[in-house]
């Protein structure tokens, strides 16, 4: 018999040892079911490690009001532990967001602004970070969490999520982290890189996000992927990319909920149709974990919505099966081959532009057509020299 336990906050009650053996969508793998915790997702930890940071700092005082830009789920566990802890909280969120998410930050007590004006990259990131900017200088009050910059965000996934990863399995051959903030990414990437260095790290984005360099286009499911680089991404070390295109990510959710009882939000079908992707490069008996930021009942009427799906993804997108997945032309996962075979490491065009223009090392672009496939590899005496063409990623051979 289980002992009872007692918890002193929401913030403390983390099912960090939680994971579903997922059949049948590709290889085996564990799913870390992080949508158990109070607030409904990973972004519990975030908020936590967030809020903790400033009030460490001194930056709370009794007029303080804490404010933060969200697409949804951090929004909700920011305004679950600011109602906890009696500290006024904005939020920022855009059109992307959901109605039930923007419904339930209100409940708490959150201010709610929305953003309409999308940024240059199409989305609306760059849009709401410039308001929180004009809000922060206009009135001292507000006090930014800056999840896009702030150390606090990875660190608290390294001291969590990550560990409890390792704790639990000890090897782990392969780790998929979604990709949006990079905070999940980054702290699972130098937990591993510090204690399991041949665990590989795949990271996934959806097609038309910029983080990684790729080509912007508009996007529909908050949650991963963004319209600017979040400061606290660093790709040195991730083994591969997987860019997942947003109708297959919707088709992944309809297929496990019919399937296997699974109604996972965005994020979390993001994340399982690049570990379909990945179905013939992973040996049987692997070791593969995956991350499920999120579930899917907050995503009722968008995701699992038949006409909202229709009118943005097709009314092919609503029949998809599993077989119709295996057979759709994926983009390849940027410069895991090439970096496998050179023993060097990735570079991401927005990296390489800051390197210095006299470095000479050997290097490889892989370069895009207009729909964002990969067509071609060329050379170049340098990283940070401009390739020409559309430029994925760059794998230096040092």
């Amino acid at each position: 018999m289980h002992k009872a336990l007692g918890y002193e906050s929401l913030g403390d009650i983390v099912h960090d040892q939680t994971f579903l053996k997922v059949t049948g969508v590709g290889p085996d793998f564990f799913l870390k079911m992080e949508s158990l915790n109070p607030a409904g997702s990973i972004k519990l930890k975030t908020a936590v490690g967030l809020v903790n940071d400033v009030q460490a700092r001194g930056l709370l005082g009794p007029q303080t009001t804490l404010i933060e830009s969200s697409s949804g789920n951090l929004g909700v566990a920011l305004a679950m532990i600011c109602a906890e802890r009696g500290i006024p909280f904005t939020c920022v969120v855009d059109p992307n967001s959901s109605s039930h998410n923007i419904r339930m930050m209100r409940s708490y007590g959150t201010r709610v602004i929305q953003v309409e004006i999308p940024d240059a990259n199409g989305g609306f990131l760059g849009t709401r970070i410039a308001l929180i900017r004009e809000k922060v200088a206009s009135d001292p009050r507000y006090v930014w969490l800056n999840q896009y910059e702030n150390a606090a965000n990875p660190r608290a996934h390294a001291r969590t999520t990550a560990h409890s990863i390792s704790r639990h399995f000890g090897h782990v051959d392969y780790l998929f982290v979604g990709a949006g903030t990079t905070g999940t990414l980054m702290g699972c990437l130098q937990h591993f890189q510090r204690h399991h260095p041949t665990t590989k790290i795949i990271a996934v984005d959806s097609v038309g996000s910029v983080t990684f360099g790729t080509p912007a286009s508009r996007r529909f499911i908050p949650g991963l992927g963004t319209s600017q680089r979040p400061p606290i991404f660093n790709a040195d070390g991730i083994h591969s990319l997987e860019m997942v295109p947003e109708a297959h990510a919707v088709a992944m959710c309809r297929i496990l909920a019919r399937s296997k009882g699974m109604l996972v939000g965005g994020s979390t079908a993001t994340v399982i149709a690049a570990v379909h992707a990945w179905r013939e490069r992973i040996e049987p008996g692997t070791v593969v974990v995956a991350l499920s930021p999120d579930w899917g009942e907050r995503y009722l009427d968008t995701l699992y919505d038949d006409q909202w799906v229709e009118q943005r993804f097709g009314r092919e997108v609503l029949s998809m099966t599993l077989a119709d997945l295996s057979n759709s032309k994926n983009t390849p996962p940027y410069g895991s081959e090439l970096a496998r075979e050179s023993g060097g490491s990735v570079v991401t065009p927005s990296r390489a532009s800051s390197l210095p223009q006299d470095l000479s090392v050997p290097v490889r672009c892989l370069c895009a057509d207009g729909d964002g496939n990969v067509v071609s590899s060329r050379a170049e005496s340098s990283p940070a020299i401009p390739c020409g063409s559309v430029c994925h990623v760059r794998v230096c051979c040092w």
